[in-house]
């Protein structure tokens, strides 16, 4: 549907950019810029629908204000960021470029919230007189194989759920990237109510959360003692995990759990 029309605009209908067009995407640029280049922002411990679906106890470990105790945000996260959000910002100007009617993007995404707990959508699209919601993700090509046989992380899965609910949509395109090889595919999901409905109870367990009654940790070493990546990439591992070191396997590290622990 999208991903067609932009390769059809892009090999044989190329217009001149209108000047809306060149507004936007330089002012977003400019925004998306100065967000992860320029001056720190204070950290706060805002909870957001786009992280709904990561390690509930991570989650409440924000909620609580907990001190990060892990990993953090190094060069590479933040050229990383920054790539995700420009990705965004080219193809929303794709897909206007494309012909296809497309609203609150940019510096003008809806406020959204789920018992108040607020996101910002990518977007919303309308195709055949049917509206959807539109979320742009760019990829590994291991992760985008995956996107193409039909799978999403779950992180990205209870995001857009959480969207489509608080925006009363039934759809969600998801445009993504493959950032290796510069191919763009598409899928489309249908709202899961009981994803919904899971995201309102983690709303609620969150917002009772203390110190004293963290959520039991959903993530557990193998038999061989290794954690699963996530628990490397998260911000509080040291607190979550005293009984666990950062090891070096090949050219990688990964968390285990020290011996006799």
């Amino acid at each position: 549907m999208i991903v067609d029309k932009i390769n059809i605009y892009l090999t044989d209908g190329r217009i001149d950019v209108p000047e809306q067009i060149l507004d936007d995407v330089s002012r977003i640029t400019r925004l998306n810029f100065e967000a992860q280049f320029g001056l720190p922002r204070e950290d706060d411990n805002t909870l957001r629908l786009s992280a709904i679906g990561k390690c509930i106890r991570q989650l409440a470990y924000k909620a609580v204000g907990a001190t990060a105790n892990g990993k953090k945000m190094d060069s590479r996260s933040f050229v990383t960021f920054y790539m995700g959000n420009a990705t965004e910002t080219a193809i929303i100007g794709l897909i206007s470029l494309a012909g296809i009617k497309l609203v609150s993007t940019g510096d003008n995404q809806k406020n959204v919230k789920i018992k108040g707990i607020s996101g910002h959508p990518d977007g919303i699209v309308e195709i055949g007189g049917v509206k959807y919601l539109l979320e742009v993700k760019s990829m590994t090509s291991y992760g985008f194989s995956d996107f193409e046989k039909g799978s999403i992380d779950d992180s990205y899965k209870y995001q857009i759920n959480a969207y489509m609910s608080a925006l009363g949509l039934d759809k969600c395109i998801v445009v993504a990237l493959n950032k290796e090889a510069g191919v763009l595919g598409e899928r489309v999901y249908e709202i899961d109510h009981n994803i919904v409905e899971y995201i309102k109870r983690r709303i609620d367990i969150l917002a009772c959360v203390t110190e004293d009654t963290l959520p039991d940790r959903p993530y557990a070493p193998n038999e061989t003692g290794f954690y699963p990546w996530q628990c490397l990439y998260c911000a509080y591992h040291n607190t979550c995990l005293p009984d666990a070191e950062k090891v070096l396997v090949g050219k990688a590290y990964k968390l285990k759990q020290k011996k006799g622990a």
